[in-house]
């Protein structure tokens, strides 16, 4: 499967499920009906960008005369970030939407638990949605002003700074859905 589609790896770290707390990194296939396959799996001792390396290093040993990642979707590790860069340099890199979500509702606990996160959850999930570059700014302004006038200027503050600014090319549609990415996303 892993040679027939090569197309889209998705890597993601999985914690406490042994007995030497070692993380587990989890490859993951998609095919071109949006199927998803287990290619692998290893443990790291630690998450740095030489022990991801590895991994991924392995990894691309299987692929041997075949064509390497278009894209590559992860958390936002900066070591396994990283580490796909030097091992695959080539490919594009995406972020995760459901990471960054899970992110952002475990920094603002609260803000879920009312009616305003009803309406984060949906200017956050149109915001990161938007098909074309215009729609995104303008979903974007949006998205703020409901914020600020909701006196939660540092849930914006925050998104801006961690995410949009440095990251919106990595998980907002209008810039992941250039290269084929069997439509995952998370």
């Amino acid at each position: 499967m892993w040679r027939a589609f090569p197309e889209v790896l998705m890597v993601d770290t999985t914690h406490n499920t042994n007995m030497y707390d070692w993380p587990l990194v989890q490859f993951i296939g998609v095919t071109s009906t949006s199927q998803s396959f287990c290619i692998t799996a290893a443990f790291v001792i630690r998450e740095r960008q030489r022990n991801f390396g590895w991994a991924l290093e392995k990894l691309k040993q299987m692929l041997y005369d075949c064509m390497e990642r278009r894209v590559i979707l992860t958390d936002a590790d900066q070591a396994l970030m990283n580490a796909c860069d030097a091992v695959f340099p080539n490919a594009t890199k995406n972020l995760c939407r459901w990471h960054i979500s899970e992110n952002i509702r475990r920094k603002f606990k609260g803000l879920y638990s009312t009616e305003m996160g009803t309406d984060f959850a949906y200017w956050w999930k149109v915001l990161y949605q938007s098909p074309t570059i215009q729609e995104y700014d303008h979903r974007r302004l949006n998205m703020e002003r409901h914020l600020i006038r909701d006196d939660r200027a540092e849930v914006w503050q925050y998104i801006r700074k961690r995410w949009l600014d440095p990251y919106k090319h990595k998980f907002v549609a209008c810039w992941i859905d250039e290269r084929r990415n069997y439509d995952e996303r998370s």
